[in-house]
């Protein structure tokens, strides 16, 4: 089982079979695409090879929004508010939806292809809307048909509001459609797509949602419709008129002509909800209040007027006079502030040669042992800290830093160190640190845990590179050939070498090289035939053998 997190990948549009090879571009306003007619086909040619000059020309024709008369309502995974119980708590800032189990449904009757200059774009045969319903003496924005044995489909009749029908922009209708992929793929190939429809099509969902902005405490009732006017007269039980075109929308829409009243709507599915009045996020969102902090929300004064330390200089804001309970002190600000708090303005006046002062109380122990002290007559100077001096390789503070990089012409751990409102900020982190310092080296230990397993096999690794090494160098390089050949027969089967020369370069195995391309049988390399020609056995001894012996039959394997 893969470890990798299942992605979702989304798809404007789906399509299978013939019917996307259409020339039928959806174009409902151009009169080349939008032809007359209800169903649209392609021409098909069959050619025989003894006949070449009788082609047979066929067009076939697909079944349109026109053909259809039901919907399997096993086809409907899942809704938004489901349809399986009564919901009266429907959050009014939530889309109502309809999933459905095959992944090009909602595309599959669509008569056209998408156009060239919008080709992620195609509006789908039927689409989800959302009216609202009679509820007691409240009046609906429609009404129920009376069931009739010549309409296949059930119907409502709309009723206007403010002179339009409650209905979608069907221009948009190919917004409110997608297909939903679930993948492992970070991206999603057409081949990879095919590949799932294939064997995993329950992976593959196809989805409409209503796009309305619902009100508070009203009874709605949620329509899957046909989007094409050939569909809505097959479902009304009507004869289609001759003058219907192929694209013609189910209603008109934007600056479309009116519709001729009254106007009849069939459904393929419908589930009824009522939405909340209060509980959801934007309810909650709605009770937030502005309000005014005070200014003082997020500063807390500190008094710097006795730094100890036989201090010359103390910390003195210029704008108070003398007097002010605050002349003496800087605002020591937390995470979270007003909007109207103000950061204390600490004049260069007061601040530098205060600061400098501090500087040299913090540098005092690396300035004794500069002086030559000996050790053992030396004492140990405690002194404020420095803060961050090993994450930053300090060891002195510097009050003014010339060249710094900093805008403020101070980098980070001069500046940490020689604020008093930032070192109080340290003190109590380090203060923090202390208290939980058994928990954070057991935490940094179990993570360098696997680190140093990391490096004991790396190590490990390194030490056996340089135990064959010294294996090869020492034995197998002093071998005569025809010795190691022998030595090494146990592993011809399973190394591979380049085989040179041929049309078909490739690697194959040595013993594969050896017996397809040497003149000697393979069962020289046999254990029984070793035993045979060991050096010091009765065959070699009764030879006459050569200073510098070599196999007779190694100059044939090649």
């Amino acid at each position: 089982m893969s470890d990798e997190l299942a992605h979702y990948v989304f798809v404007p549009f789906l399509r299978r079979g013939m019917i996307q090879y259409v020339e039928i571009e959806d174009k409902p306003n151009d009169s080349e695409h939008n032809i007359e007619g209800q169903r649209t086909g392609i021409t098909v040619s069959l050619s025989i090879d003894k006949k070449p000059n009788e082609d047979i020309t066929k067009i076939v024709q697909f079944h349109g929004p026109g053909d259809v008369i039901g919907l399997d309502s096993r086809m409907i995974v899942r809704t938004d508010p489901t349809h399986r119980t009564i919901v009266s708590d429907y959050e009014p800032n939530f889309m109502p939806m309809v999933e459905f189990s095959r992944g090009d449904f909602p595309w599959c009757m669509t008569p056209a292809v998408p156009a060239s200059e919008t080709p992620d774009r195609l509006r789908p045969w039927i689409c989800l809307i959302v009216l609202k319903a009679p509820d007691g003496e409240k009046e609906g924005e429609y009404n129920e048909l009376e069931p009739s044995s010549d309409r296949p489909l059930p119907g409502i009749e709309l009723i206007l509001q403010n002179g339009k029908l409650p209905l979608p922009d069907l221009d948009q209708s190919w917004a409110w459609a997608h297909v939903q992929v679930t993948t492992e793929e970070q991206e999603l190939t057409s081949e990879k797509l095919a590949d799932i429809l294939e064997n995993s099509p329950h992976l593959v969902t196809s989805r409409l949602i209503c796009p309305r902005k619902l009100e508070e405490g009203v009874l709605y009732n949620a329509f899957i419709v046909p989007t094409y006017a050939s569909g809505r007269h097959t479902g009304l039980g009507e004869q289609i008129p001759e003058e219907t075109r192929l694209l013609d929308p189910a209603w008109p829409f934007g600056d479309n002509e009116a519709p001729q009243l009254p106007y009849y709507l069939p459904y393929y599915f419908r589930w009824e909800f009522r939405t909340g009045m209060r509980g959801d996020f934007e309810y909650l969102v709605r009770l937030l209040e502005p309000r005014v902090i005070d200014k003082r929300v997020g500063i807390r004064h500190i008094n710097c007027r006795f730094p100890r330390y036989a201090f010359d200089n103390s910390v003195s804001v210029d704008e108070l006079a003398e007097g002010d309970t605050l002349k003496h002190s800087l605002g020591l600000e937390g995470a979270l502030r007003s909007l109207q708090t103000e950061s204390t303005k600490w004049p260069t006046t007061t601040a530098d040669p205060f600061q400098s002062e501090l500087a040299s109380l913090l540098n005092l122990p690396n300035t004794y042992t500069d002086l030559g002290v000996p050790e053992e007559d030396s004492k140990p100077l405690i002194v404020p800290p420095s803060y961050g001096a090993w994450h930053g390789a300090r060891k002195e503070v510097v009050a003014d830093v010339l060249n710094s990089e900093d805008p403020n012409n101070r980098d980070w751990f001069n500046e940490l160190n020689l604020d008093p409102r930032h070192r109080m900020t340290a003190g109590l982190g380090t203060l923090v640190i202390q208290d939980q310092q058994e928990q954070l080296m057991a935490s940094a230990w179990e993570q360098v845990g696997t680190v140093l397993e990391a490096n004991q096999k790396l190590r490990q690794g390194q030490f056996g590179m340089e135990i064959e090494e010294k294996l090869h160098n020492g034995t197998l390089q002093q071998l005569s050939t025809s010795n190691l050949i022998a030595l090494t027969s146990k592993l011809h089967s399973r190394v591979l070498i380049n085989r040179i020369g041929g049309e078909n370069p490739s690697r194959v195995t040595i013993h594969h090289l050896i017996k397809n391309n040497s003149r000697i049988p393979v069962s020289v390399l046999t254990p029984a035939f070793r035993r045979f020609q060991r050096p010091r056995g009765p065959f070699a001894s009764s030879q006459k053998q050569d200073e510098n012996p070599h196999s007779h039959y190694v100059p044939f394997i090649s």
